[in-house]
């Protein structure tokens, strides 16, 4: 490469060729921002020179969208910084940077202490106010809390209770947006205008022209009727722009909250307990979470504890179980009492065969995350078990549904899965929102074979999915390694439209590179 600003890493160590999801990708030159400044002159070089950017946070994708196909890794980590702070209309916001782990802001809130130096004056004194009220929290919690805000942004990421407080989208306010040529764009929810005409103009044309009706495969990447730009823009996975900034929405922490951790001798009882549970009505309380976990996913959690030492603060898994449910709920109204729903629930529970020793519950933020981290650990180990056997075989990579099932009762489509499984003889580990029919089965391949063979299972799955009026793509994103499902279930007219979209915005094919659309996808949908 020619002279230039900026440092360009060549050593091909210091490239990071993949993320959680193991596909191996490939790139020239790898560049790590400092501050915004050099990542905009680097951006607007490869720009000029025509080439092809990937962009990396904390690479925790487990659909391969920040592994490179490109001839540049740019990463952002460095770009982790908490900017400011503002209050209007009794909310608080703060403006992050794209870097910043969600971990670390969680951390930055609960202690209410922040790096201010580069803060102005009206930051720091929303600060004082801030320290003085009730705790505040950021309501997004997917389970990854090591994934970074733009990244979040990127996939639209969720959580076991985003049917309550929404997606990512519902809690960012504005966004900085790194276009393919260099520029910077701020882009407000309340704003029709922002500040480049132009391209303001170009966003607005896209909106007005190419929105359809929702597309269970891909509408991520195409704007629906009714939707403003920041709807749009999150969950596109960086093809059509890159967050570089970000000012997102607080609420006060939720003060009356329990968990129930309960373990059952029979999966098909634990299903049962499940479907039960979604039409019981509570009185005083609201059902945040409820989350499956089957017998290999107990396993995994054991085994992981043993080797790490995390989760010690929690009781050892009864051998028995062969599946576990856990519940979350929070007061409906302050000073409504929860007695009666919890009693409720322990009665319930025993009715599915529950043993009182077989329970666990606590209330209160702390013992509430260590039930959490329970969560958290289990993609954590499962990611672990591929890296592993992907040393071994290379063509062995994350795979897993994503699916959104609503017509499909629990019990069904869960022993759909287990029996599917069991019949190709793939290993499977199965866990997830029972709340909205979104269960994950995480194949742990051994061999290419399995690979392929989980793939048509997956491919089967999604039909059958789409035929009930589901989703077969949510809160994982498409990256690279579900291309096949876009290759396989979009239309041609989806493709068509999206390809329309990518020309405007990045009329040079530069940004992220291979995600999404696959050669063969982009070629059928190109003639």
């Amino acid at each position: 490469m020619e002279e230039r600003s900026f440092k360009i890493i060549t050593d091909p160590n210091e490239i990071c060729l993949h993320d959680e999801s193991y596909f191996k990708g490939k790139a020239k030159y790898f560049f790590r921002a400092e501050n915004k400044k050099e990542l905009v002159d680097a951006v607007k070089y490869c720009y000029e020179h025509g080439l092809t950017m990937t962009f990396q946070g904390s690479r925790t994708s487990i659909t391969g969208a920040s592994a490179p196909l490109s001839d540049v890794v740019f990463d952002l980590s460095c770009l982790n910084h908490i900017l400011g702070m503002r209050k209007s209309d009794g909310t608080y916001r703060v403006i992050v940077e794209a870097g910043l782990t969600l971990g670390d802001l969680q951390a930055a809130l609960a202690a209410k202490s922040f790096e201010t130096s580069s803060w102005d004056e009206e930051s720091r004194e929303t600060l004082r106010r801030f320290t003085a009220e009730q705790r505040q929290v950021f309501p997004i919690t997917p389970t990854e809390t090591m994934a970074s805000l733009g990244g979040m942004f990127m996939c639209n990421a969720g959580g076991m209770d985003s049917d309550i407080v929404g997606s990512m989208v519902d809690s960012v306010e504005a966004v900085e947006l790194l276009t393919a040529d260099g520029r910077l764009l701020t882009i407000r929810r309340e704003d029709a205008e922002m500040d480049d005409g132009d391209f303001s103009e170009m966003l607005s044309a896209v909106i007005r022209d190419h929105s359809m009706a929702h597309s269970a495969v891909i509408g991520r990447f195409l704007p629906e009727d009714g939707k403003g730009p920041l709807e749009f823009l999150a969950g596109t996975e960086g093809v059509y722009g890159v967050v570089t900034e970000l000012t997102l929405t607080l609420c006060p922490a939720a003060e009356g909250s329990w968990g129930i951790l309960a373990f059952f001798f029979e999966e098909d009882s634990c299903a049962g307990f499940c479907e039960k549970m979604l039409q019981r009505p509570l009185a005083g309380s609201v059902l945040i979470g409820l989350e499956f976990y089957d017998q290999k996913a107990l396993q995994i959690i054991t085994a992981f504890r043993k080797e790490t030492g995390r989760l010690a603060a929690l009781p050892e898994i009864d051998q028995r179980a062969a599946a576990a449910v856990y519940l979350e709920l929070a007061e409906r109204d302050p000073g409504v009492s929860m007695e009666d729903d919890l009693f409720d629930i322990l009665e319930l529970l025993t009715e599915y065969g529950v043993e009182e020793q077989m329970t666990w519950a606590g209330t209160g933020r702390t013992e509430i995350n260590k039930f959490r981290d329970l969560r958290h650990v289990l993609p954590q180990a499962v990611n672990e078990i591929v890296a592993r056997k992907n040393s071994l075989c290379p063509e062995v990579i994350k795979l897993s549904t994503d699916f959104q099932t609503p017509k499909r009762r629990f019990r069904e489509w869960l022993n759909r899965l287990r029996t599917d499984a069991r019949r190709e003889e793939l290993p499977v580990v199965i866990f997830g929102h029972v709340r909205r029919q979104h269960l994950h089965c995480n194949f742990l391949c051994d061999d290419a074979a399995q690979v392929e063979r989980a793939k048509e299972l997956i491919c089967q799955w999604a039909r059958m999915t789409l035929e009930d009026g589901g989703r077969i793509m949510s809160e994982n994103g498409i990256g690279k390694t579900k291309r096949y499902l876009v290759d396989r279930f979009a239309s041609e007219e989806e493709k068509r439209e999206l390809i329309a979209i990518k020309r405007m915005f990045d009329e040079k094919w530069l940004l992220n590179p291979g995600n999404v659309l696959s050669e063969d996808a982009l070629k059928s949908a190109k003639r």
